[in-house]
């Protein structure tokens, strides 16, 4: 009796180790199974990446082919001396422009033509010819001449008249070089009128300096008419104010 317990003990045992055994082989298998399967995983997305990345490259490379050809294309354009389709007149000169430069590059020339959609002519006063050289010069390109000769003072109040910012700051920079006696006091209210703070402290540091007597308070910086009031009481005269003025001819 107690020998078939103990045989039948030891089969119990014995079946139980075998189903543990094929439980952990199971449970190996669904593992390694698992391994694979996020290994195909893990391929089948660094190759989506990759292909993603070869076509982004593939996109890039064409935008900067179609943009290359489109610069290119409008270079060629804009050095096209008979696609030149609208004039500036200055004293009686005329400069041959394109429109479409003039009404990207200038918010003040691009609302006097979208206004005169039928003007063929564009009358500019109180500028100078050379200074609009200059200007035109940096519309189409974005750089001034490298010659020197600039008279900055003129370039920077064309430019705020004509709302060319880029060309409006640097030129108001340059122009703190030539702030003269003679015309600090103009320079203050074209700095103030076209908001260049560097060029308005240049001015009123140049007026403190020819006009030692007037009592100044560095505040007035933040209202300049009462500035241009003590040098006009002190002068007895009026100061001349004279912007750029621009008309379309009829």
């Amino acid at each position: 009796m107690d020998n078939t317990k103990t045989n039948l003990k030891a089969a119990e045992t014995k079946q139980s180790q075998e189903q543990l055994r094929q439980e952990i082989e199971r449970q190996k298998c669904m593992h390694e199974a698992l391994i694979q399967q996020n290994i195909r995983l893990l391929r089948s997305e660094s190759n989506l990446k990759t292909n993603l990345e070869q076509e982004e490259l593939k996109t890039i490379k064409f935008s900067q082919k179609l943009i290359k050809g489109i610069i290119s294309d409008v270079i060629d354009f804009i050095e096209d001396e008979t696609a030149k389709d609208f004039h500036i007149i200055i004293n009686e000169r005329e400069f041959p422009v394109h429109k479409f430069i003039l009404k990207a590059r200038s918010p003040t020339l691009a609302e006097v033509l979208t206004n005169n959609p039928d003007a063929h002519d564009l009358i500019l006063t109180d500028i100078n010819e050379n200074v609009f050289e200059k200007i035109l010069q940096f519309l189409y390109t974005d750089e001034l001449p490298r010659d020197g000769g600039i008279d900055y003072l003129n370039l920077f109040t064309a430019a705020g008249e004509l709302k060319i910012e880029d060309l409006k700051h640097f030129a108001g920079v340059k122009a703190c070089n030539y702030v003269v006696k003679e015309n600090a006091v103009d320079v203050l209210f074209l700095s103030t009128k076209y908001e260049h703070d560097v060029l308005k402290n240049c001015a009123f540091d140049e007026i403190k300096k020819f006009y030692p007597t007037i009592k100044f308070d560095n505040h007035w910086i933040r209202d300049t008419s009462k500035i241009i009031e003590a040098i006009e009481k002190f002068e007895k005269k009026r100061v001349s104010r004279i912007p750029v003025r621009v008309s379309v001819r009829e």
